[in-house]
This record gives structure tokens, sequence and C-alpha cells, in this order.
């Protein structure tokens, strides 16, 4: 691969609310970054599906097994939704962290704590939106 290039391997499952699997997908992309934007190529893919008490696999994105498939198009634009934002350096949508630096000052911070984690010290911290959010978000209303 050429410098700056990688591979991303992005996993996808769909659960029902009694925990059982409907669909799982596993994608890998060569990833492309430039200094503003990203360009991915699916390079490989893998799914399934259940159909009563068995898994079907299926080698393509978007794959429909019934007429009108919700799970097939939820999963698949979930999937890109989530992994393909082209104004990203990674591709990742920037407001799935919104504890970046330029957006700290729109939380409160509070240490609640000290806990061990896996045999080192960990902090607890608290956090929530302070008095409005400075890009309208209805959530914080």
């Amino acid at each position: 691969m050429a410098p700056g290039v990688y591979k991303q391997t992005v996993r996808s499952s769909l659960v029902q609310t009694n925990g059982h699997m409907t669909r799982r997908e596993r994608r890998e992309y060569m990833v492309l970054p430039s200094a503003n934007r990203t360009e991915k190529r699916l390079t490989a893919f893998e799914g399934e599906y259940r159909k009563g008490g068995k898994l079907i696999p299926y080698s393509e994105p978007g794959f429909t097994y019934k007429g009108m498939d919700i799970d097939g198009k939820v999963i698949n634009d979930l999937t890109e939704d989530l992994v393909n934002e082209r104004e990203s350096m990674d591709g990742i949508p920037h407001s799935l962290f919104p504890l970046r630096s330029k957006e700290l000052g729109s939380y409160r911070f509070a240490l609640k704590g000290e806990v061990e984690h896996k045999g080192r010290r960990a902090y607890q911290i608290a956090f929530e939106p302070a008095k409005s959010c400075p890009h309208d978000c209805p959530s914080w209303k």
C-alpha cells in the first residue's frame, strides 16, 4: 500500500430486542485520506441474514432477500452513514465525537473519582452540555 493508505474493517449487526441477530456484515475498505477528505474503496465484503433459525450468507452490500427488505436497507444505510463521510479525513462523521477540542467549551466536566481498570488507574469524568448547544442540538432542549 502507498504511504497514508490504510485498511479499515467495519463490522455491522442488527439485533432484535429479544437478542436475536437478524443481519451481520463485515466490510473491508482501502482508505486513501487527504488533507480534508477521504476516498474509500470496498475491497472485501461478507454478510449473513437470519431466515428462520438459519444464517444465510450473501456477498454483496445492499443484498435483499424479501420483496421489501427493511433490514438490508437499514444496515446498508447506517454503515454508509457512519463510515463514508467524504468531508472527514478518516471517513468518520465529526458529529460522532462531540468532545473534539473546539467543542469542549460547550460542556461542563466534573471528576467523579478514580478507579482501577485492568490493572491501571483511570479517572471517571462526568460531562454534560453547558447551557446551550452551539449547533442548535435538539437533544439539548
